[in-house]
């Protein structure tokens, strides 16, 4: 259960940086197109809410990874929950307030405050590997005692899964968009 969320924030975490190219590709293609310079608002206040949406949906994946990992440790000590609870209390501290930030209709319409909002959504992101990286110099994760990893099978599918709806969800609101303006 565990490797499977920990999947999903893998995957869940590379939304934030196609979140970030995808609202900056936008406001430059919005300085050429008229179609898109008049939507321009409504859509960054889609993607600002589309990536609030995914920033709940990673914290609610960290406690659940927190829950798994309080009930799996065989000691009774809890070091490797308070190891973890350490590495992941920035993340979900920042997630949190900046999905609550997002709540502000004015701070979603923004620009310089979606730049923020892009900062803070993919610094969260980086928090935990990098904790992760620079507390474990102490412990035994020399190349050397690494092994080789095999993917399971449910990755593979919550991958395809993921990019899915990635890719399908916005391709259907350009099919909407466009539909919308070729009946007037």
């Amino acid at each position: 259960m565990s490797d499977v969320l920990m999947l999903s924030l893998n995957y869940l975490g590379t939304l934030f940086v196609g979140y970030a190219f995808a609202v900056i590709l936008l406001l430059i293609v919005a300085r050429c197109n008229n179609f898109l310079r008049n939507k321009k608002t409504a859509l960054l206040e889609a993607a600002n809410i589309t990536a609030s949406f995914v920033a709940i949906i990673y914290v609610v994946i960290l406690i659940a990874e927190l829950i798994c990992h309080y009930y799996n440790d065989p000691a009774d000590s809890h070091q490797f929950f308070s190891y973890r609870l350490s590495a992941y209390q920035p993340s979900m501290i920042i997630l949190t307030c900046t999905a609550m930030l997002s709540l502000s209709a004015r701070i979603r319409r923004s620009i310089p405050a979606t730049f923020l909002l892009i900062v803070l959504f993919n610094v969260s992101r980086l928090v935990e590997p990098f904790w992760r990286i620079i507390t474990s110099f102490s412990r035994d994760y020399l190349p050397s005692s690494w092994s080789y990893y095999v993917s399971p099978w449910y990755e593979y599918v919550l991958l395809a899964f993921l990019y899915t709806v990635v890719f399908t969800i916005p391709a259907i609101g350009v099919f909407k968009i466009r539909e919308h303006y070729r009946k007037d």
